[in-house]
């Protein structure tokens, strides 16, 4: 993730401003960004009509179909 707001808030000197939002340090791979970030992957996900849930058990995927959509129909088998 880039260009992430480090830090950002209100009070002790933030009057929350546009031009204030916009002084505070950018970063990268900052953990302010992950929270906005899966929010997005969620409301990509419904506007794709992708399924919220996957069958992880191996046998009952291969007697039924599975209740993912193609992109997230991957299995693997540990050996």
């Amino acid at each position: 993730m880039i260009q992430c707001c480090s830090v950002a808030g209100l009070g002790f000197g933030r009057d929350g401003s546009y031009e204030y939002y916009l002084s505070e340090p950018i970063v990268e791979n900052d953990l302010n960004g992950v929270g906005p970030l899966i929010l997005a992957g969620i409301e990509l996900q419904e506007l794709l009509g992708l399924p919220m849930k996957a069958t992880h058990d191996i046998k009952a995927s291969a007697q039924a179909k599975l209740s993912v959509a193609k992109e997230w129909n991957v299995i693997t088998t540990r050996h």
